[in-house]
C-alpha cells in the first residue's frame, strides 16, 4: 500500500510541473512583457535550483528520514510555485522559479530511497517503472488541463495554473506523509550491505567514472541527451510553439497528452527491445528520431496552416 501511495503522490506532484513549465516562457516574455532574457533566465534558474537540490537532497535522504525530506521538498515546491501568483517583477518571478525547481527536484532522491525501503527486492524494478509512468501521466494531464484554461493574453491568465500546481505539490506531500506513518525505519538487509561500504566523495566518484572509458563516454552521452531532450522538452519546445509557431495554448496540452500516451504505450515494447539489442545502436536510433523531429519543427514555421499539427506530432 505504501508504494502505491508513493506512486500516486509522484503523479499528483507532476501535475504541478505540467501546469506551469510548458507555459512559463511565453508568460514571462510576452504576457508580462519582461522580455526573452527574463523568460530564459526563469527556465535556467529552475534548472539551477534542480542542479543544486539533487546532490543535497540525496545526502539528506541517506542521513535523515526520507519521508520528512520528501514532504519538506514538496512543500518547498508548493511555496515556490504558489509565490508566482504574486510575482509582479522579473526578480520575484526568478526567485519563485528557483525555489520551485529546487523543491521539485529535491523530492526525487527521497522518493527513490523510499521505493528502495518500502518495496522488496523483487518488486523494486516494477515500482520504479510504475512511478515513471505515473509521473508521465501526471505531467501530461497537468499540461492538457492547463492548456484549456491558461490565457496568455491576460496578466492573470496563469494564476489558476500556479494555484493548481501549489495545491498538487501540497497534496502530494500529504500523501507521502500518510504513507510514511508507521513505516519501518530500518533499512532492508540487501541495502544495508551496500550502505556499509565506504562512502565516496563527489570528486572521488567523478575520478572513478572518468577513469573508465566506457563510463566516461556514457557520462558524455547522458549529458548530451539531457541537453537535447529534457532541457528543450520542459520549456524550449513549448516556448518555440507559442512564440514562433503561434499555436494555441490548448495545442501544447494536447501535445503533452500525446507524448504521455506514446511513453506509456512504448514502455513495455522498449524494455523488451533493449533486452535483445545493443544499447549503443538504440541510442543512435533515438538520436536520429530527435534530429528528424527538429528538422520537422524547423519546417513547421514555413507552413503555418499545419504548424500546430506538426508540433503535436513531433512533440509526441
Amino acid at each position: 500500500m505504501r508504494t502505491k501511495l508513493l506512486v500516486l503522490a509522484s503523479s499528483i506532484g507532476m501535475l504541478g510541473w505540467g501546469t506551469v513549465l510548458p507555459y512559463q516562457y511565453a508568460y514571462a516574455a510576452n504576457t508580462r512583457g519582461w522580455g526573452t532574457l527574463a523568460a530564459a533566465l526563469a527556465s535556467t534558474l529552475f534548472s539551477v535550483g534542480a542542479l543544486v537540490a539533487a546532490p543535497f537532497a540525496g545526502r539528506l535522504s541517506d542521513r535523515f528520514d526520507p519521508v520528512v525530506v520528501a514532504v519538506v521538498a514538496k512543500l518547498v515546491a508548493a511555496l515556490g510555485v504558489g509565490s508566482l501568483v504574486w510575482a509582479d517583477t522579473p526578480a520575484t518571478f526568478l526567485v519563485g522559479m528557483f525555489v520551485f525547481g529546487f523543491g521539485h527536484t529535491a523530492s526525487g532522491p527521497a522518493a527513490s530511497v523510499l521505493v528502495l525501503r518500502w518495496a522488496g527486492s523483487d518488486d523494486r524494478r516494477k515500482v520504479f517503472a510504475y512511478k515513471f509512468t505515473a509521473e508521465a501521466i501526471g505531467m501530461a494531464v497537468g499540461a492538457f488541463v492547463a492548456g484549456q484554461f491558461v490565457d496568455l493574453a491576460r496578466p492573470d491568465g496563469m494564476t489558476a495554473a500556479f494555484v493548481a500546481a501549489g495545491v498538487g505539490f501540497a497534496l502530494s506531500a500529504a500523501i507521502i506523509h500518510l504513507a510514511g506513518i508507521g513505516a519501518p525505519a530500518e533499512v532492508a538487509p540487501d541495502l544495508a550491505a551496500g550502505e556499509a561500504e565506504q562512502r565516496l566523495g563527489t570528486l572521488e566518484a567523478l575520478r572513478r567514472i572518468f577513469a573508465v572509458p566506457a563510463l566516461r563516454w556514457t557520462a558524455v552521452v547522458t549529458v548530451a541527451l539531457a541537453l537535447g531532450f529534457y532541457a528543450q522538452f520542459e520549456s524550449g519546445l513549448p516556448a518555440y510553439a507559442l512564440t514562433v509557431l503561434d499555436v494555441d495554448e490548448s495545442a501544447i496540452g494536447l501535445a503533452a497528452a500525446v507524448n504521455c500516451v506514446v511513453i506509456v504505450a512504448l514502455q513495455v515494447f522498449v524494455v523488451r527491445l533493449t533486452a535483445r539489442r545493443n544499447a549503443a545502436s538504440l541510442l543512435m536510433v533515438v538520436g536520429g528520431v530527435w534530429t528528424l523531429s527538429w528538422v520537422v519543427l524547423s519546417v513547421a514555421q514555413l507552413t503555418p496552416d499545419v504548424a500546430a499539427a506538426l508540433f503535436v506530432t513531433t512533440f509526441g
